[in-house]
């Protein structure tokens, strides 16, 4: 056991040794409810009942998370009796019955605006249905059918339709805090009538944004997989969502894309799909767990969804309903008596993360353009598995190689170049490239450029995200390291430095280095 893991372990005792405090130290933000990690939550055939409902809100809680997300999936076998059609008048009232349960433990609830995923339903007539014909993956009673044309707005437009009457102002059913939209896996969709793909997916799900605005709830979206700007289409929603998944897919570059999206347009949450089938049922350390949550926070994510939790009756024989790719955050889990303090630390870590402001000083120009369209108006399929879409392409040289080097930086498109002010950075990189539209070329012509800061931190594997707080500069840290203590040198700052462990809670002086052990992570403040 290395040492990280043997600390992990060992939290609830550091957590009583906080140390003195120091006059003039940093404190911790208050830690809320969306501070707090949230976790998926199948729901098989939506068969929940009130012991069931009552005993997951209360073991949510007493673990540390701020709330659930609701996705109605296929049913059990055995339970057939139980099963509920989604939105029907039996169906919002077990919704119903789960948001209050969810309130009164101090828990807020998401839903998927269906079944399964992605959109689509059995109102989805062949004329709304996606050009490749494609059914709604792992849908339950009520939710199968054909998926959305995502390039139709009058499909999405009838697809909200059907939740006009359960949500809608006058509808029935409590209100979820947000809507979701899974990652976009319409594939080998493409325009029927032609047209500009980015523009036709943005116009459609603009109906879906427009909707759940117009009627008081957030939005939280998927844009990977997409062939279309991701940049674009990730903002389009109050809270960009990225997604690692398995043990090899943890690209820090790759899920810049939702919180650059996020930064340029000034939205204050990047929520995260997390820890995706990063290992078999039951056979996850809470160390593993902890790995790969440090890389979504280097990446820009404040706002964490496990993935997850499948609903199971109080009475159900261990292990309980399980949802085949999920890692299994839940009580029957051995690891659960300790899921609290990595809670702790993702909460302390998100409160940080919340009450700062994002300080990239540099954009990295994204040229769609020079991706080849192909016959059907759209480019090649963009995934978060196969990377070689972006690492192929200079603009994932001239990535990495800002990274190495230390330059915190954003990702920017060509829409967001020509209609926003993005005074706050100081320069622009453009990748070498072929095809920059004119009125993207005038925005960087028009760009007035000033010293950059780089940072000494990422050298041996310590990688590092800059924040603002008040007139504090802040560094979250983390060494990515299996079996190897790094030293990380103070920033170059004027004015006192300390140093913040988010796993005991210690507030101190840090002096001319701080000592990371492998996997270690933490926050250098500047004053």
């Amino acid at each position: 056991m290395n040492v990280f893991a043997l600390r992990l372990l060992s939290v609830s005792v550091f957590s009583l040794m906080l140390g003195v405090a120091f006059a003039g130290a940093p404190v911790w933000p208050e830690v809320t409810q969306t501070a707090k990690p949230w976790v998926y939550n199948w729901w098989m055939a939506s068969a929940v009942d009130e012991k069931g409902l009552e005993n997951q809100c209360a073991e949510l809680e007493k673990a540390g998370f701020g709330g659930f997300h609701v996705i109605p999936i296929y049913g059990a076998k055995g339970y057939e009796k139980q099963w509920r059609t989604m939105l029907s008048p039996e169906w919002v009232e077990a919704w119903n019955l789960a948001v209050r349960t969810a309130r009164k433990h101090g828990l807020g609830v998401d839903l998927t605006m269906g079944s399964g995923w992605c959109f689509g339903g059995p109102w989805v007539t062949e004329a709304d249905a996606a050009s490749s014909g494609m059914k709604v993956k792992r849908a339950g009673p009520g939710g199968q059918g054909y998926m959305i044309d995502p390039f139709s707005p009058q499909a999405m437009s009838n697809h909200v339709a059907q939740f006009e009457v359960a949500f809608g102002r006058n509808g029935t059913a409590e209100r979820p805090r947000a809507f979701y939209h899974d990652s976009f896996e319409y594939f080998e969709a493409h325009p029927k009538k032609g047209g500009e793909a980015t523009d036709l997916v943005l116009k459609t799900f603009s109906v879906w944004t427009d909707w759940c605005r117009e009627n008081g709830y957030l939005t939280r979206n998927e844009a990977h997989g997409s062939p279309v700007n991701w940049l674009d289409f990730y903002a389009i929603a109050d809270i960009p969502e990225t997604e690692m998944f398995g043990p090899e897919c943890r690209d820090i570059l790759i899920s810049k894309f939702a919180s650059s999206a996020a930064h340029v347009t000034g939205k204050r949450l990047v929520s995260s799909e997390s820890c995706t089938w990063i290992g078999q049922h039951f056979g996850v350390p809470l160390a593993e767990y902890k790995r790969f949550v440090d890389r979504l926070f280097l990446s820009g994510v404040n706002h964490m969804f496990y993935h997850g939790c499948c609903y199971s009756p109080a009475e159900a024989p261990w292990p309980g309903w399980c949802f085949y790719a999920s890692s299994e955050m839940n009580w029957r889990n051995p690891i659960w008596r300790d899921v609290k303090f990595l809670n702790a630390y993702i909460a302390r870590c998100q409160a940080m993360f919340q009450t700062c402001e994002p300080d990239e000083d540099t954009l990295v120009y994204w040229p769609f353009g020079d991706y080849p369209v192909e016959t059907n108006g759209t480019v090649e399929t963009m995934t978060v598995h196969d990377r070689r879409w972006f690492h192929d392409r200079p603009v994932g040289a001239v990535a990495r190689r800002l990274y190495a080097e230390g330059c915190a930086f954003d990702f920017v498109s060509d829409r967001q170049l020509q209609s926003l002010d993005l005074g706050r950075y100081a320069r622009i990189v453009v990748p070498a490239c072929t095809n920059i539209p004119a009125a993207t070329r005038a925005a960087i012509d028009r760009f007035r450029e000033r010293p950059v800061r780089l940072e000494s931190f990422p050298s041996e594997g310590l990688c590092f995200t800059r924040m603002r707080r008040g007139d504090e500069t802040v560094y979250f840290l983390a060494n990515t390291n299996a079996a190897k203590v790094v030293s990380a040198t103070r920033p170059s700052a004027q004015g006192a430095i300390w140093w913040m462990d988010p796993m005991t809670g210690e507030v101190r002086p840090a002096g001319g280095t701080v000592e990371l052990e492998a996997y270690e992570s933490g926050f250098f403040v500047a004053r």
